[in-house]
């Protein structure tokens, strides 16, 4: 969703206000779509990471199976990230449309959210 809001607020606000240079909405936008692809790219990169190591351990201990346990599993993980989906559309609407959060919303802000999120970014990231 933060890829989203900085796509939004590039077009209705102003997430790249500062004294030293001025951005035309479509510059904006571009600048904010070229930003998006390179930090999901590092982002899904170190995803795709952990998941190759979680496979390899799970693997080199013996556990790796038929795989008929992890197929079990996909509903779980599909219905969870359903609901996870839902809530935060319906928070992207409520708080950053309906109730103005793109009139402050800034670059940097709307960058580092997922980082901030992950317990990896907070070990390696000293103060994010």
């Amino acid at each position: 969703m933060s890829a989203a809001k900085l796509t939004l607020a590039s077009v209705i606000g102003d997430p790249y206000e500062n004294r030293w240079a001025t951005f035309s909405k479509g510059g904006a936008l571009l600048i904010s779509i070229a930003i998006i692809f390179f930090c999901s790219s590092a982002f899904f990169a170190v995803l795709g990471a952990m998941l190759a190591a979680v496979v390899w351990v799970d693997h080199s201990v013996g556990a790796a199976g038929s795989g008929v346990g992890s197929l079990e599993d996909v509903s779980l993980v599909l219905g969870t990230s359903t609901v996870l989906l839902a809530s935060h559309g319906i928070s992207f609407v409520a708080s950053f449309l309906l109730l103005g959060e793109f009139r402050r919303a800034r670059f940097g802000d709307l960058i580092m959210l997922p980082f901030k999120r992950s317990p990896l970014a907070r070990s390696v990231t000293p103060g994010v």
